[in-house]
């Protein structure tokens, strides 16, 4: 029994830094702003391109930044689920 909770431990803990390690990216429809993830859908980074200054509403800036941030966790939570079962069932999680 011990070493079947050692090695669920082992796999989930495999699954767990596998998704700390991935980064998925989301770009804005105008392409000028790229937000970053890591498989947990944390933030971990957001990309401006120098061509954003051109944006004369700032709320609108901010309504942009946040839609593509909330875009890049979308495709996290999606790439984490599709990782997790995929790992499941290849038996990587035991």
């Amino acid at each position: 029994m011990e070493l079947r909770y050692r090695q669920l431990r082992a796999g989930l803990l495999a699954v767990r830094e596998r998704l700390d390690e991935l980064r998925i990216e989301a770009e804005s429809a105008d392409g000028l702003i790229v937000a970053t993830v890591d498989g947990r859908g944390r933030l971990v980074d957001v990309t401006l391109d120098p061509r954003i200054r051109r944006h004369a509403d700032a709320g609108a800036l901010a309504r942009d930044v946040l839609a593509t941030v909330r875009r890049a966790a979308e495709l996290a939570a999606t790439a984490a689920a599709e990782f997790t079962a995929g790992a499941l069932r290849a038996g990587d999680v035991r």
